[in-house]
């Protein structure tokens, strides 16, 4: 990059604020990894599984590169398909990019049900995939309940009893 373009890209207040942030990323970033829903970048994603994988080690990388020690969470899929996290764990295992925190979201009825399963799959995943790792992933489901529960606490505490039976 010439001299030229690195003042023009200096000269961006967003820019700046961002290199700002990047010296103390744990104090401006939170431990969210590759966080953009399905339809924004990967369009279906059984169909986008490995752009996504590629994207993911983009991103993780360049996290650690400037703070080795961060937390990544991920993937965030919208919706929990086992291939998609098995090829995901794979390609993580394989170059080196496993999350600390394993997130899905669950936002439908059905997930009341299914939790329990996805859950053991994902666990399933993580003594195949992490073995000999180092990393003990935490498992987080950080968009939980429907849109009509929000806000109700008698259909709340029907998701909230699943994670806790499951200590998650």
């Amino acid at each position: 990059m010439n001299t030229l373009e690195i003042y023009k890209a200096l000269a961006n207040e967003i820019r700046l604020n961002i290199m700002e942030w990047l010296k103390e990323p744990r104090k401006h970033f939170p431990p969210q990894g590759l966080h953009l829903p399905d339809g924004s970048t990967w369009t279906g994603i059984s169909k986008q599984i490995d752009r996504f994988c590629r994207d993911w080690k983009t991103i993780y990388t360049t996290v650690k590169s400037y703070d080795p020690n961060a937390q990544i969470a991920g993937p965030n899929f919208s919706v929990f398909d086992r291939d998609c996290y098995q090829k995901f764990f794979a390609y993580c295992q394989a170059n080196s990019c496993l999350p600390e925190i394993i997130t899905w979201h669950d936002l439908q009825k059905d997930k009341l049900r299914a939790f329990a399963s996805e859950l053991k799959t994902v666990k399933s995943y993580v003594e195949t995939y992490y073995a000999g790792s180092g990393i003990e992933p935490k498992f987080f489901v950080n968009e939980t309940a429907n849109f009509e529960d929000v806000g109700a606490p008698g259909p709340l505490v029907n998701w909230l009893s699943i994670y806790e039976e499951n200590d998650t």
